[in-house]
């Protein structure tokens, strides 16, 4: 049995992998330009999603991986 589910690591590969990837971008380019900008990729993203959900190009059933 895995110590960690596969959401779990990959959770976790985030939140190590972010600071160490996207750090020096929020020191050259300013935080509060780098928050903005992430809100606003999070909220494209969704917003992406939640139109594919409306059109029936995803569904809940698309989420799972094969083998879990």
């Amino acid at each position: 049995m895995a110590l960690l589910e596969p959401a779990q690591q990959s959770f976790a590969a985030g939140n190590f992998l972010g600071p160490l990837l996207l750090g020096w971008l929020f020191d050259t380019v300013g935080r509060r330009r780098m928050i903005a900008f992430t809100y606003s990729v999070s909220a494209i993203l969704l917003a992406v999603s939640g139109y594919l959900f409306s059109i029936g190009a995803l569904s809940a059933q698309d989420k799972r991986s094969p083998g879990w």
